[in-house]
């Protein structure tokens, strides 16, 4: 008994944790104040090292794809895993087939890491974790402000 009241203690404990990062992001948001969201801000922000805490959502589905088409022509993409199907060839306009397919959250978070980035995993299983998830499912919180 003690056990799983333990168990359930620790779980309400993270789940008012996410709350109150959520809240304090949104409050920022609000304000204008040092946060970025969405996969373009988020990933110019990670790059150039200013990103304190990277939020991301399990409901992040964004991938990085290779992609090939018959005539041999090869890219790459980051995009929603629901448009995979849908790309096309630049060069010949043929439709592309996955060669190879990564999940980004894990990639950005490992990247994240290496700057280190605090990494934070936001459930989809509260009011907050659905609407972080509604501006892009990915987004954090910045050293300092870059514009």
């Amino acid at each position: 008994e003690l056990v799983q009241r333990s168990e359930d203690l620790l779980k309400e404990a993270a789940v008012m944790k996410e709350r109150q990062l959520i809240q304090k992001f949104l409050t920022e948001l609000q304000k204008g104040g040092n946060i970025v969201y969405g996969y373009t801000q988020t990933i110019e922000a990670l790059n150039m090292g200013v990103l304190d805490m990277l939020l991301v959502s399990e409901g992040f589905d964004w991938v990085r794809v290779k992609l090939k088409c018959d005539n041999t022509h090869e890219t790459e993409r980051d995009l929603p895993g629901s448009e995979i199907e849908r790309q096309v060839c630049d060069v010949c306009g043929q439709s592309l087939k996955v060669e190879d397919k990564d999940y980004l959250g894990e990639l950005l978070s490992e990247k994240a890491q290496n700057f280190g980035t605090i990494v934070e995993i936001i459930s989809t299983d509260t009011p907050e974790g659905m609407q972080f998830k509604q501006l892009g499912g990915i987004g954090g919180f910045l050293r300092y402000k870059i514009r």
